[in-house]
């Protein structure tokens, strides 16, 4: 769901280089989708981003704090990551640019008393579990985020009295995190997709006030049906202009 990234995803048929081999365009989303509404719309559908509300977490003021406990640590730490000290000396001096720089945004599913309230009866990806994070663009596994979300889904639950039923679903998501080099390191398996995360429970902590602050407020800044019909219609735009480009 990174923005500014192009897939074509095709399914040939047939053997490759003969008469009757044949190539159809299966998914195709633009390097022009400016956000992570609309990759979703684009890849999954309008009927799964109905569900879903707008997240923006801000994580300047935790980054800020984490830098200057780096920066108090011992030289060895420095020493040991090659270009460190100059990440932290920026994140600390450079105001203006780190300002909405480090944050968490994207699409969650809304609070449990909203969702069970106007669940959609539509077809398309109908997964009311599927959850997707990626770090700096780069698709990752975050299990104690997923496990964070579900727990305070089943809080919320508890909170505005909703019958068990709710308190057994997950909530959805895709969410991209934005972080400095020193904070996660993702070389663990070849894959990469196996993330450690430095001082995770900080992200965590802040990430638990973004949700419980959006969940428990007014059952606002859902995405509206003439939102969600503009994203699908721009969607359709890409992937007719991608289709006239081949």
């Amino acid at each position: 769901f990174t923005t500014g990234v192009r897939i074509n995803l095709y399914e040939i048929i047939g053997e490759v280089g003969s008469r009757y081999s044949r190539t159809d365009l299966i998914l195709s989303t633009s390097e022009q989708s400016s956000t992570i509404s609309e990759r979703v719309c684009s890849i999954l559908g309008s009927p799964f981003l109905s569900s879903l509300t707008p997240i923006y977490v801000d994580l300047t003021k935790m980054v800020k704090a984490l830098a200057r406990k780096k920066q108090a640590e011992k030289e060895t730490y420095f020493d040991s990551v090659p270009g460190m000290r100059k990440v932290i000396f920026d994140i600390l001096n450079d105001e203006s640019e780190s300002a909405g720089q480090w944050r968490i945004e994207g699409v969650i599913s809304r609070g449990p008393h909203v969702a069970v309230a106007t669940a959609p009866k539509n077809k398309g990806f109908n997964r009311g579990d599927a959850q997707f994070f990626c770090i700096d663009g780069r698709p990752v596994e975050m299990p104690r985020v997923s496990r964070v979300l579900t727990e305070i889904w089943k809080s919320v639950v508890e909170t505005t009295g909703l019958n068990a039923s709710a308190a057994r679903k997950r909530p959805s998501c895709a969410l991209a995190f934005y972080l400095p080099h020193f904070m996660y390191d993702i070389n663990l398996s070849p894959d990469k997709r196996e993330v450690l995360i430095n001082d995770e429970q900080c992200l965590l902590d802040r990430l638990k006030e973004g949700i419980i602050e959006l969940w428990l407020s007014a059952p606002e800044g859902v995405f509206e049906a003439n939102q969600v019909e503009k994203l699908s219609n721009n969607s359709a735009k890409q992937s007719t202009s991608n289709q006239v480009e081949r």
